[in-house]
């Protein structure tokens, strides 16, 4: 069993990650929808 510490700063990173992802679908989609448009 990892520190809490550790355990934090992993998911952290790992739901950083997964925002900036979530944040680049986005942008990817308004720009379909606006070709769409």
């Amino acid at each position: 069993m990892p520190h809490v510490e550790d355990y934090n700063e992993e998911t952290q990173k790992s739901g950083k990650k997964k925002k900036k992802k979530a944040q680049q679908q986005w942008k990817e989609s308004n720009i379909l929808k606006h070709k769409n448009l």
